[in-house]
């Protein structure tokens, strides 16, 4: 009886170990608090279309060909930090975030700056994405539209464009615009996380502030 009894501890005694080194294990493997913007999955939100074939507005042609990198994945890192900042102060978590923790935040974008560039000439074909039934109306026209439309043929036909049908479809994505969407977007996702790299190592002092 007495070895029985010893046996029924010594079970109980090793079932009691597994479960405290089950806990130990379970609470030491815990996630870490991710970093403050997730880069990868906010580039795989920006990959670009390049469906050959496919309808794209004259102005969105225009603007890969006329295509500013540096500053555009700038402003769009800026942008990204900013929603994941309005984001996280929505939360009941983030409501209670002391005033020196959300100035902490504030100053991850507020001292950042975007460059200062001129007015693209793709602009002239703006129309084409947001109005373009106005920009191929034949009725009334004034005369900055008509010079508006006629750099629209000039820019078709110099980039041999084929136009959808109807024209307020927009041109339509061939090879020369992948080549150059693909191009531009190796250089816009490097600024975009150079920036995001940056902007989550100065966040690691935040999210440390009680």
């Amino acid at each position: 009886m007495y070895k029985k009894f010893h046996r029924l501890i010594g079970k109980l005694f090793l079932s009691g170990a597994s479960f405290f080194w089950v806990s130990c294990d379970s609470s030491s493997s815990a996630e870490e608090p991710g970093p403050f913007i997730d880069i990868e999955k906010e580039l795989a939100k920006l990959q670009p279309d390049t469906t050959r074939g496919q309808c794209i507005s004259a102005y969105s042609y225009c603007n890969e060909i006329d295509y500013n990198a540096s500053d555009n994945g700038f402003n769009m890192a800026v942008d990204i930090v900013s929603k994941k900042k309005d984001s996280l102060f929505s939360t009941k978590q983030g409501a209670a975030f002391s005033y020196a923790k959300r100035k902490c935040y504030e100053k991850l974008i507020g001292n950042y700056y975007a460059p200062e560039y001129g007015v693209s000439y793709c602009s002239d074909f703006y129309d084409t994405e947001y109005n373009p039934k106005s920009f191929f109306s034949a009725n009334e026209k004034s005369p900055s539209a008509e010079s508006a439309l006629k750099e629209y043929q000039h820019f078709v036909k110099e980039n041999n464009l084929t136009e959808c049908e109807p024209v307020t479809e927009g041109v339509r994505i061939d090879d020369q615009y992948i080549k150059i969407v693909t191009e531009n977007y190796e250089h816009f996702s490097k600024i975009v996380r150079e920036k995001l790299e940056e902007i989550n190592e100065n966040a690691t002092e935040c999210e440390a502030m009680e």
